[in-house]
């Protein structure tokens, strides 16, 4: 606080204590301690006159006024700057000033968290309300490409909703998202060739791998995916392996030409159907969620469609944080609350990507899991874990040896393809406690639910349907 605040507040106070202090002595008391000290402090009177009880009209509309049209020119004036400086980076060829870009990003989440929350009439608003939710039914919701867990979602995902996916490391957590992306940005068309569904914007903020990794990625699982369709006998994995290209393939370029040529088949038809409508910021410098977010009003403002663009996080322990001297958890707590802001602001929907915590490897998952992500399972609003399915998971208890657990798993995760099970721990809107089951193959990138029902009937619903199940069995983690 400056000096000339300090003594406005500290006379503000002594007034107060005094019971002689009004809005009209709060402006004298300001304009004594400089000249035109009311109207150089606008924020300072308004946060002065709220903590006292004095009435914001009267003589001090204008500066509420005043504050509210100052932040609007402010923001916009920022964005514009930014904006100008990142069309320069490109016309010159050079990076852009990060410092300022990140220093403008800063006072613009500054100005924006100023603003008032209101206490709202349920019988002045509640058409409009129901309005928006017949409008959310309509226009809102968004598919992922499959339908069980569109089933198990409620519909699909939906835009003013922030999703948490977690998983220990190595499960397919981006690889799935990834299966997600592609399926939601691209265009589906009939026989003749006609669009029948227009693919939906995406914006990937990336934080752990490049671009060409993700890309690379959903390539290799476009050659995939028909080649397991021509040959579903997953035993036959040498036809597989002879006409898909794997990851490891196209870093390597280590295949033949009739391959080469499959590449480039499968790379012009993403271009035209899915990359117009894929967009991806590497994890370079310092990405805040002020970064994302002002990237995601801006796209919005530049496109002006009515289809908003799915957010992804990848992934959100390192997302940068607002305040350097914050702990782990704090960083965490206030990314994820900014970005449950983001998505209501917006009306966009936001998935983010969770790791789990190391003591979580063999445990079934739970909200335990996510209890060093801060408070993600509170925030969110759809909170979704990926585990690896083992049948012998239900005959666990606190007395299994942890090394008989990591046997399974480890032989779960050798397994080709892996069987991995999605369980909804907390859905707001729908059922919670559901699973959705899928066939994954990572050599490939690529995720089926074909085949869920051979899963499904494996599992034996007691020993897993949580509604049902002990407390202390959903959210103890063996020992």
């Amino acid at each position: 606080m400056k000096h000339v605040e300090l003594d406005i507040a500290l006379k503000a106070a002594k007034a107060h204590s005094e019971g002689s202090l009004t809005d009209k002595m709060l402006i004298e008391i300001a304009d004594k301690a400089e000249l035109d000290g009311a109207n150089k402090n606008p924020d300072l009177m308004i946060d002065i006159a709220k903590h006292y009880g004095l009435p914001i009209g009267g003589y001090l509309m204008s500066y509420s006024e005043y504050t509210r049209d100052y932040r609007r020119d402010r923001i916009e004036a920022l964005e514009e700057e930014n904006a100008e400086e990142i069309a320069r980076a490109i016309k010159e060829g050079v990076k852009p000033d990060n410092d300022k870009l990140a220093k403008n990003i800063r006072e613009i989440e500054i100005l924006k968290n100023k603003k008032d929350a209101e206490m709202v009439n349920a019988g002045k608003s509640l058409r409009k309300d129901l309005k928006k939710i017949e409008s959310e039914a309509k226009e809102s919701v968004i598919k992922t490409g499959f339908s069980k867990l569109d089933e198990k979602l409620g519909g699909g995902l939906r835009n003013g909703r922030l999703y948490g996916l977690g998983g220990i490391s190595s499960l397919g957590k981006t690889t799935l998202v990834l299966n997600i992306v592609e399926n939601i940005a691209t265009d589906e068309k009939d026989k003749e060739g006609n669009i029948t569904k227009a693919g939906r914007d995406v914006l990937i903020f990336s934080l752990e791998m490049a671009r060409t990794e993700l890309l690379a990625k959903i390539l290799s699982k476009r050659t995939f995916e028909p080649v397991l369709k021509k040959y579903p006998n997953e035993n036959d994995f040498k036809k597989l392996e002879k006409e898909a290209v794997s990851l490891i393939d196209l870093y390597n370029a280590n295949y033949k030409q009739e391959k080469a040529a499959k590449i480039n088949e499968f790379t012009n038809k993403y271009l035209e159907e899915t990359a117009p409508r894929l967009n991806i910021m590497e994890g370079i410098g310092n990405i805040t969620v002020a970064t994302v977010r002002n990237t995601v009003e801006m796209f919005i403002e530049k496109k002006g469609q009515k289809l908003k663009p799915v957010v992804i996080i990848d992934f959100l322990q390192i997302l940068s944080p607002l305040n350097e001297r914050s702990t782990d958890k704090q960083i965490v707590d206030r990314n994820i609350s900014e970005l449950k802001r983001l998505t209501r602001d917006l009306d966009v929907a936001v998935i983010v990507i969770s790791s789990f915590n190391r003591q979580s490897y063999a445990d079934e998952v739970s909200f335990e899991s996510f209890k060093e992500s801060g408070s993600v399972e509170y925030s969110v609003d759809v909170l979704i874990g990926l585990q690896l399915f083992i049948k012998e998971r239900e005959k666990w208890n606190r007395n299994t040896p942890q090394t008989e657990k990591r046997q399974a798993i480890d032989e779960a995760k050798r397994k080709n393809p892996r069987e991995v099970e999605l369980v909804i721990l907390k859905n707001r809107i729908y059922k919670t406690g559901q699973s959705v089951f899928f066939k994954y193959y990572p050599t490939y990138d690529y995720f089926t639910d074909d085949g869920y029902e051979d899963l499904s009937a494996e599992l034996e619903k007691p020993a897993y349907n949580f509604p049902n199940k002990n407390s202390d069995e959903i959210y103890e983690g063996a020992l």
